[in-house]
């Protein structure tokens, strides 16, 4: 439980940065609007569906290895790419651009400069910080690519296709916090297989799911949140 009090005190600062930087002229956007909102909303969740039945899947399949990472990165990696499908196959079927999914090309420079100044908050609120200066090894540099990419598709589905769907659908307030319950529901077959840090792990997952999701309110871009999780995520394998 120690850890999820750093986490908390991480999660404190970045709300605190990501609500300061939403008042950034850089971070006022026309809000995204969607013709059919119910009928987008809907598409959302059957993607979630998908993505925690093919959690739940994987998670069954004996061990196996992608590019020589740990079993558990393998399940995940595996899961997240195909979680993807789904909203690819949407936004060509529906002739959505891709910055429907918040990737807007005008929001980029702001929301790598808030992501950037949450991953720093985040390596000094975790005490990582001379960890990091001091210098990283092959391990760690390769932990940072893996949690770079698999957070990159995560976000995408989840903050960039799922949260921003359901906020025009439901109103800003209750698709993020919805949109931070499914994605702590579909990260929990991966986390049960570790019961004994079942109630840490589900607690730091919800937290990261909030605040992310939070920072995607505030920015508008995919982003920020990908690297302000990416980076947490990545502290755990820096010693």
């Amino acid at each position: 439980m120690n850890e999820v009090v750093l986490y908390i005190s991480q999660w404190i600062g970045a709300v605190a940065v990501a609500m300061i930087a939403g008042l950034s002229p850089k971070f006022h956007r026309t809000k995204l609007v969607f013709l059919f909102p119910r009928r987008e909303g809907i598409v959302a969740l059957g993607v979630f569906g998908f993505g925690l039945l093919t959690a739940a899947v994987f998670s069954n399949l004996a061990p196996f290895n992608l590019f020589g990472l740990p079993v558990a990165d393998s399940r995940r990696l595996a899961i997240a790419a195909i979680s993807l499908v789904p909203v690819g196959v949407a936004l060509w079927r529906r002739k959505q651009p891709i910055r429907s999914t918040g990737w807007s090309p005008d929001k980029l420079t702001g929301a790598m400069q808030l992501g950037l100044a949450l991953a720093f908050f985040s390596i000094f609120l975790r005490g990582k910080f001379f960890a990091v200066i001091n210098g990283l090894n092959g391990t760690e540099l390769a932990m940072l690519v893996f949690s770079l990419v698999v957070v990159l598709v995560e976000e995408t589905i989840f903050r960039g296709y799922i949260q921003l769907r359901l906020m025009g659908w439901w109103g800003e307030i209750p698709g993020w916090l919805v949109t931070a319950f499914l994605f702590s529901a579909a990260q929990l077959p991966r986390i049960m297989l570790e019961p004994d840090q079942l109630l840490p792990n589900l607690l730091i997952v919800a937290g990261q799911s909030l605040v992310a999701g939070y920072v995607m309110l505030r920015s508008g871009h995919t982003l920020a949140p990908t690297l302000f999780r990416a980076v947490s995520e990545w502290l755990v394998f820096v010693q």
